[in-house]
């Protein structure tokens, strides 16, 4: 089977990944290949242990990572079943690549600059060592600390809460979610649409009293409209009842010059009906106002100019009026409407080539709120069930994503699980390496509660990559506990606990470059990405070292 996947909006991100993660290889080989050389061991043991021990945890490390991304494409959006192959893939042959150039680069140094590594004294006793003996010696104060913590981030696992609006993932002052809330303040429904299909004008009109009887429906758009209802019998009515009478009516031809005192005196005799109006509002009111208004202007005008400019007036005036009476009894012999003879624009715009008829329905209530969204989506799906349209997509597209990256977290975790267990065979061991991911996943949300940030669609993908990298991490660190002989020495002091910082602060500013976009939703991902992988980091330098030390002194 040929697997054909491309860079979308989603697998995009993995350049990201690949540069945050990628690199951590590296860094675990080159830090353990200066701890072996400052031993005193020549280039090919130094390079020999490197591999055997560190590439162990690199390898795990690699397989777990590529676990989290692979279990997404058993999911059903195909964006994240291509992200997940993408960056499955990719993390594997950046450690391939680590493993097979890297210490031959390594050799390469070695040969042209030779550096100098400074043999460490037996059991050094820096300040650095000191200072971790010290701080570990308090390993059940650490423990009860760092569970504390959980404990009270737990809490913030039942109100997390899930911001499904596009619209706060957008630049703020883009004109396009300007315009989209200025539309949902002001006619209180959304410029989303969903779309219907019909074979006929007349299930169109079916549908489309269906749909007005719905209390989620704002408003209907279909070529409908533009065809009156009951066409035969209303023609039948005007060329009965109404031609015969429109027919009789005329407008004389005035031959008579205009005469300004004959208007005057017109307009005395309707103003004394209408005394006793002026106070009032309505419309006599009104016509009593606008002819004291004429009497006043008409004073200070010459006669002949008022009667020459109301002459003027007069005659346009008529034939405005003649060209209206004419179009009244041009409609007196009415035609049926019918479709053929609509704008060709508009009939594009509502029926297809394949003769299909589009009916569009705007929502009357915010679709960007989910439940209110859900009922639009049932009410559309009661009156046909295959409806479509921008909005639906948008519904569909999001509950996808949203339960890919749930599932696809769930399917990782399991099949991380199950993978370590094989390795290492030991329920704690697999306890110890799962510890930085799940107490600094529980850490992460924690202060997301209390920072007001929330989980969206942009930084969904936070689930997958806080796995691989807090077993990575975990890894790292039980691993080179169960290779070093004395089980009471602190291995953060070891090249890998620094390695393991260092890859971790490398993958923070990797991820973290992404908070300088404009765009919310990329700033958002970078930020929850950093605060996870933060969070993740201390659990390993904290809690995990301090539970391996309770664990030596039980024996």
């Amino acid at each position: 089977m040929c697997i054909r996947d491309s860079l979308n909006i989603l697998s995009v991100v993995f350049t990201t990944i690949l540069i945050g993660l990628g690199i951590d290889f590296g860094i675990h080989i080159l830090e353990r290949y200066k701890e072996e050389r400052k031993e005193g061991d020549d280039i090919s043991t130094a390079l020999q242990k490197t591999l055997q021990g560190t590439g162990q945890g690199n390898f795990s490390g690699a397989i777990t990572t590529a676990m989290a991304f692979g279990a997404m494409v058993l999911t059903d959006f195909i964006g994240i079943v291509e992200l997940g192959w993408i960056a499955g893939w990719g993390i594997l042959f950046c450690m391939i690549a680590m493993v097979l150039l890297l210490p031959a680069l390594v050799i390469l140094e070695e040969k042209w600059r030779k550096p100098v590594y400074t043999k460490s004294v037996e059991k050094p006793i820096t300040p650095s060592i000191s200072w971790l003996d010290r701080f570990f010696s308090h390993y059940k104060l650490i423990i009860t600390a760092c569970c504390f913590l959980v404990l009270v981030s737990s809490l913030a696992l039942r109100t997390a809460y899930f911001d499904y609006n596009l619209l706060n993932l957008q630049t703020k002052g883009t004109e396009a979610v300007k315009y989209e809330m200025r539309i949902l303040e002001n006619a209180g429904r959304s410029a989303w649409s969903a779309a219907m299909l019909a074979d006929t004008l007349e299930e169109v009109r079916q549908k489309e009293t269906q749909l007005k009887t719905l209390p989620t429906i704002e408003n209907v758009e279909s070529i409908a409209a533009m065809v009156p209802k009951h066409q035969e019998e209303n023609l039948q009515y005007v060329r009965e009842n109404l031609s015969p009478l429109l027919s009789e009516l005329y407008v004389e031809e005035e031959d008579e010059s205009f005469s300004l005192k004959a208007l005057t005196k017109t307009l005395k005799r309707i103003r004394f009906k209408l005394q006793g109006r002026e106070g009032k509002e309505d419309k006599v009111a009104q016509a009593a106002r606008e002819i004291d208004k004429f009497f006043k202007e008409v004073v200070s005008v010459e006669e002949y100019l008022a009667e020459a400019q109301l002459q003027e007036f007069s005659e346009e005036l008529f034939v405005d009026y003649r060209g209206l009476m004419a179009d009244l009894k041009k409609n007196a012999e009415p035609k049926l409407v019918e479709i053929s003879k609509i704008p060709k624009s508009l009939r594009d715009r509502y029926i297809s080539k394949q003769g299909k008829y589009l009916i569009t329905i705007f929502p009357s209530v915010d679709i960007w709120n989910l439940d209110e969204r859900n009922r639009y989506l049932k009410d559309l799906r009661s009156v046909d069930a295959n409806v479509t349209g921008s909005s639906v997509h948008m519904f569909n597209s999001t509950r996808l994503m949203t339960e890919g990256y749930i599932n696809g977290g769930i399917y990782a975790m399991t099949a991380i699980i199950i993978y370590v267990f094989i390795v290492f065979r030991n329920p704690r061991t697999v306890f110890f390496i799962l510890l930085p991911v799940i107490a600094g996943s529980i850490w992460t949300v924690g202060i997301m509660e209390l920072t007001g940030l929330k989980l969206n669609m942009a930084n969904l993908v936070i689930l997958p990559l806080i796995l691989g990298i807090g077993v990575v991490n975990g890894i790292h660190i039980t691993h080179r506990y169960r290779e070093e002989k004395d089980k009471n020495s602190v291995v953060l002091g070891k090249s890998t606990g620094q390695a393991v910082i260092l890859s971790s602060l490398t993958t923070m500013i990797g991820f973290g470059s992404m908070m300088v976009a404009d765009h919310y939703g990329v700033f958002s991902l970078g930020l929850v990405l950093t605060l996870g992988v933060f969070c993740c980091l201390v659990a390993s330098i904290t809690f995990l070292p301090a539970l391996l030390k309770l664990s030596a002194a039980k024996g």
